[in-house]
């Protein structure tokens, strides 16, 4: 999620766009991060709507609701460590 700009051929193409004055930084960068925040909440929204029903827990919405945001609290600290290696 916080990987924007970490590819270097992204860097060069942004600031080649920014001088000819094409958009600000700070419309690419929210661009970027909200279309990163949805691939990364669909895959864990997907994946705990498949794993709580087939494990057959009762259905309740607050469990269902808080084993969502751990998983996908936990799949944002994994792509944060992996940024940071």
């Amino acid at each position: 999620m916080f990987a924007v700009l970490s590819d270097p051929e992204q860097k060069d193409v942004v600031m080649k766009e920014r001088s000819a004055g094409l958009y600000r930084l700070s419309a690419y960068y929210l661009s970027a991060i909200t279309a990163e925040l949805l691939n990364t909440a669909a895959l864990p929204i997907i994946d705990v709507n498949i794993m709580y029903w087939m494990a057959g827990l009762e259905p309740n919405a607050g469990i269902f609701l808080s084993i969502l945001l751990i998983v996908i609290l936990m799949d944002m600290v994994v792509q944060v460590s992996n940024c940071q290696q």
